[in-house]
């Protein structure tokens, strides 16, 4: 995952500054886990965002989706589809 590619595309969806910067931190420490350890640092994740008073509304998780879209694996791909679909199911 090049990091660079992300930020220029989070820059150019009108990304806010501080969730760009949250969003890459996330995928930082995403980045080689296993999916059994994924679910874990998702909710740490959660947690942090509600402490630092971040949300994502589905717009914004959409620009985001679409935008890993284009650069990762279909591995990576399959584990983030996976990750989006146990998030969405938190919310309901």
């Amino acid at each position: 995952m090049n990091t660079e590619q992300i930020h220029s595309a989070m820059r150019a969806s009108g990304f806010e500054p501080a969730k760009q910067q949250f969003l890459m931190m996330i995928l930082q420490q995403m980045n080689g886990k296993s999916s059994a350890e994924m679910l874990p640092a998702m909710l740490a994740a959660v947690n942090l965002a509600r402490q630092k008073n971040i949300s994502f509304n589905e717009q914004e998780i959409d620009r985001f989706t679409n935008i890993m879209k284009q650069i990762m694996s279909p591995e990576e791909l399959e584990r983030w589809t996976m990750i989006q679909n146990m998030m969405r199911g938190m919310r309901r």
